[in-house]
């Protein structure tokens, strides 16, 4: 049993395949534009395989990524070597800047699991950030998490000409806001031979929670809504969406 993203990066877009990375991309620079129209540069911490980035890349963004993964930076790096990318966590980054908009896409915030490693990174991601930059991210919503809990789930994907059946078993931990999930993948049928087995650690949140965390890190919430465009977030929501700027930007 290993930590999240280790030989799960070599199969990490077979199971996203469907994934609307443009499109979502397209969705969260429409978020940060009333306050950055014209965003010159982006870092998207926690990049995974870098596929946020490059539809950013080509509005002609000066883009770069961060991920503490090398197995996801190998990939990343072997889809789109044009974009410069580096091996650090949410919390230790030191990338030049200052950035007009960093980003944490794809439920990185919510593995950030602890008060202290949430304080850590977005101390990190203020002193990166432009004055009049944009810092933007997902997360996982406490109403709707408690509303529709985690369940078992079966996923598969074609790997090599061969089928891999994801399995994923989540465990509640509702006094910390925290999911553990253990993924088994296994070859041809959901019983099959065990490939591999994968530890995940999430937390959610709701928007005072992550209010408070942005304030103590001189942070002002600017936006908290359900994701892709849902408006108002409600405890339908699974995900939502938070736009924040430096509190000292006009």
């Amino acid at each position: 049993m290993t930590h999240a993203f280790a030989q799960y990066a070599a199969w990490y877009d077979a199971f996203n395949q469907g994934k609307d990375y443009a499109g979502e991309a397209a969705y969260v620079l429409e978020k940060v534009q009333p306050w950055c129209p014209t965003p010159k540069n982006w870092l998207d911490v926690g990049c995974g395989t870098g596929n946020h980035l490059e539809p950013l890349r080509s509005r002609g963004i000066s883009v770069a990524g961060v991920d503490m993964s090398p197995a996801m930076l190998a990939k990343a790096n072997c889809a789109h070597p044009h974009i410069p990318l580096h091996l650090a966590s949410a919390q230790d980054f030191a990338v030049v800047g200052p950035w007009d908009v960093i980003s944490m896409l794809f439920h990185v915030m919510s593995y950030q699991t602890t008060d202290n490693a949430i304080h850590q990174a977005l101390q990190n991601v203020a002193a990166h950030l432009h004055a009049d930059g944009v810092f933007v991210f997902d997360f996982w919503h406490t109403g709707g998490v408690l509303r529709d809990p985690p369940g078992f789930r079966l996923r598969d994907a074609m790997v090599d000409d061969r089928r891999l059946f994801r399995l994923s078993y989540p465990s509640e931990d509702r006094d910390q806001h925290r999911i553990d999930v253990r993924y088994e993948f296994r070859w041809d049928t959901p019983t099959g031979s065990l490939a591999y087995e994968e530890r995940h650690a999430l937390r959610h949140f709701t928007c005072e929670e992550l209010e408070e965390f942005l304030s103590a890190a001189g942070l002002n919430m600017v936006a908290c809504e359900g994701w892709m465009g849902q408006g108002t977030l409600t405890n339908e929501d699974w995900y939502g969406l938070v736009c924040a700027r430096k509190r000292s930007a006009s």
